[in-house]
C-alpha cells in the first residue's frame, strides 16, 4: 500500500491535521489501522473525528482511486514528512498537500517572495504591485500568493508577464481549480483541502499560513486591519520570515499602518527598500 494513499484517505475527511495525525499514530501504525480500522476507537480523538477517520479507513479503495486520478491529472501528493524537509518542523504543518508544484524546485530560487493584499485595492496599490514585480524579475524569484482577486491576481499576472514562476495556495480542492479560477499563463498551485472541496472560509484562513510558511519573505501591498493579508504577515513573523509592508500617506484600509507598528516589519516606500529581501 502506498503510504500517500493512507495520508490521502485521512486528509479527505477534512478534519484531521498533522497534530491529530500524530495522536493517531501514538496508538498504532499505518499497517495496523489498515488491517483493523476498529483501533481508531481506542484513541483520544473526539468522537466526531473518530467516526470520520474510521469511515476513511474502511473506504481506503476510494482513496486509492482518487490518488490515481490526481496522478492522471499530472498532479503530485506530498506528506507532512516530505514538506518538513523543505520548510522545517513546525507544529501546524499540513498533513499533506496536493497540486502541480514540484517541491524539489524550491532550492533553485534565489528568493521565495509572497506578494499579497486586499481583494479591492486602490489604483496606486495595483501600480506599486506591478512595479515591485518588475523589480523582482531581475532575480530568479518565485512569486507566491493566494491567487485571490485584487493584489494577489495582479502579482500573478505581472509575474507571468515577466516570465517569473508563480505558486498559488488554493482555498479549495485542486479538483475545483479550473472551474474556480482559470489560470492565465503559467502557474503552479498547491492545496491542503480535500480534492473535491469547494471554497470555504476555513480553507481561505488556513492557506494564509501556507503562503507564509513557503516564503522567505512576505510583502503586503495593501491590507485591511482584519484582512487575510494581515494574518499572512503575522504568520510570517511567527515563522521568522522577513515581513515588509508598503507605506501609504493616506490608506483607508489601515492594515499596513497597523503592520508597520509591529516589531520586525520592514517599511517599503520605494523599490530601493526591497534590498532588505537579500540582506
Amino acid at each position: 500500500m502506498n503510504e500517500k494513499i493512507f495520508y490521502l484517505a485521512l486528509n479527505e475527511t477534512g478534519s484531521i491535521g498533522y497534530r491529530r495525525f500524530r495522536i493517531l499514530l501514538k496508538y498504532a501504525d499505518m499497517e495496523q489501522y489498515l488491517s483493523c480500522p476498529d483501533l481508531v476507537w481506542r484513541t483520544s480523538l473526539s468522537l466526531s473525528v473518530k467516526v470520520k477517520v474510521y469511515k476513511a479507513l474502511k473506504n481506503i479503495d476510494r482513496a486509492s482511486s482518487l490518488y490515481q486520478q490526481i496522478e492522471k491529472r499530472g498532479n503530485l501528493v506530498y506528506t507532512a514528512n516530505e514538506l518538513s524537509h523543505y520548510v522545517g518542523e513546525v507544529s501546524d504543518i499540513p498533513l499533506m498537500l496536493s497540486g502541480s508544484f514540484p517541491l524539489e524546485m524550491l532550492p533553485a530560487f534565489s528568493r521565495r517572495v509572497a506578494v499579497v493584499g486586499t481583494c479591492s485595492p486602490a489604483p496606486q496599490a495595483r501600480e506599486i504591485t506591478a512595479s515591485i514585480i518588475s523589480y523582482l524579475s531581475k532575480e530568479n524569484v518565485l512569486i507566491i500568493s493566494g491567487f485571490a482577486r485584487g493584489i494577489d491576481r495582479v502579482a500573478h499576472l505581472n509575474a507571468v508577464h515577466h516570465k517569473l514562476k508563480t505558486l498559488a495556495f488554493l482555498p479549495y480542492g485542486i479538483g475545483n481549480f479550473s472551474s474556480c479560477y482559470p489560470a492565465k499563463g503559467g502557474i503552479y498551485y498547491l492545496s491542503e483541502a480535500p480534492f473535491h472541496e469547494k471554497w470555504l472560509k476555513k480553507w481561505a484562513i488556513l492557506r494564509n499560513r501556507l503562503i507564509a510558511l513557503f516564503s522567505d519573505a512576505v510583502i503586503v501591498i495593501q491590507s485591511r486591519a482584519d484582512g487575510g493579508s494581515f494574518y499572512t504577515a503575522s504568520y510570517g513573523l511567527n515563522y521568522g520570515r522577513k515581513v515588509c509592508a508598503v507605506k501609504f500617506k493616506n490608506d483607508p484600509c489601515q492594515g499596513n499602518k497597523k503592520l508597520l507598528q509591529l516589531p520586525g516589519v520592514h517599511q517599503i516606500r520605494s523599490r530601493a527598500d526591497l534590498h532588505v529581501l537579500w540582506d
